[in-house]
């Protein structure tokens, strides 16, 4: 009996979205096992390395001299909370307290920025102008009982303290869908000491603005990361100040793709043109 022959993979990917509801936004995951089978799937966590065919062309995008990227993973964590909270659609930093117990969020963020550093290597006449870090704030999530203990909007805030935060380099090691608080933090968790050497960001708080967006200067650190060689870097986000009440509340990776975090970067050539030359 003659095997029927496998079908295209151009074709299995349109079976798989004709499968999908209507509505919403479908998600399509793909990923090649160790026989370099290619394999699609709906469910986000069908294999270690599926990656969204969406974020294949999302997480890295360049025009001529200009790169965007966004995170490949990121997650939200919570002091003395054990469930993950990778996977939802806000990043905090924040301070609050419950019952006379004082607690913290810090949110983490990696981007792989192996595009940038080829290209700089490629064309060393290339140098950096802008890196541009942008943080969209997210008035969605309610994460410090918004509503429900208190009367607050969803956002910003730093009615009850100072709500500047930092961004600092940190380890690059953590799973986005079952990382906790504990798990980060854990003490076999190092960060080497080409990274703990790149500059933080100090950066201002939002005032009144619950529903301020950041454009954060990431050059000085985005030059370092190239002067390094490294490929990658994970930011945690934390409040400077951990006394008072307040946070500052982003959208993660998980929100709609023009409200994902992004780090966009801007090179230039300095390089004499051929007229100048001559």
């Amino acid at each position: 009996m003659t095997k029927p022959t496998p079908a295209p993979k151009g074709w299995l990917l349109w079976m798989l979205l004709m499968a999908l509801p209507l509505g919403g936004r479908a998600e399509i995951y793909k990923w090649v096992d160790a026989k370099g089978q290619v394999h699609f799937s709906d469910k986000r966590y069908a294999d270690d390395r599926a990656k969204r065919i969406d974020d294949e062309q999302l997480l890295t995008q360049q025009n001529g001299n200009q790169f965007t990227f966004q995170p490949e993973a990121d997650a939200l964590l919570r002091q003395n909370q054990d469930q993950p909270l990778g996977l939802s659609t806000a990043l905090s930093a924040g301070n609050w307290s419950q019952s006379g117990t004082s607690y913290q969020n810090v949110s983490v963020m990696r981007f792989e920025v192996g595009p940038l550093l080829e290209e700089m290597h490629r064309n060393p006449q290339k140098k950096l102008l802008r890196a541009t870090l942008h943080l969209h704030a997210n008035g969605d999530d309610k994460l410090y009982g918004q509503g429900v203990s208190n009367q607050e909007s969803a956002g910003h805030s730093s009615k009850g303290g100072d709500n500047a935060f930092y961004l600092k380099p940190v380890h690059n090691n953590f799973e986005e869908a079952s990382v906790t608080w504990s798990s980060f933090f854990n003490q076999s968790n190092y960060t080497p000491n080409a990274i703990r050497s790149l500059p933080g960001i100090a950066v201002p708080g939002s005032e009144d603005d619950p529903q301020k967006n950041y454009e954060i200067d990431a050059l000085p650190l985005v030059k370092k990361l190239m002067e390094a060689n490294l490929r990658q870097i994970t930011l945690e986000m934390r409040l400077q100040r951990t006394s008072g009440r307040a946070q500052v509340t982003f959208f993660s990776r998980e929100a709609e793709v023009d409200k994902r975090p992004s780090l966009r970067v801007e090179l230039f050539s300095d390089e004499p043109n051929s007229d100048e030359q001559h």
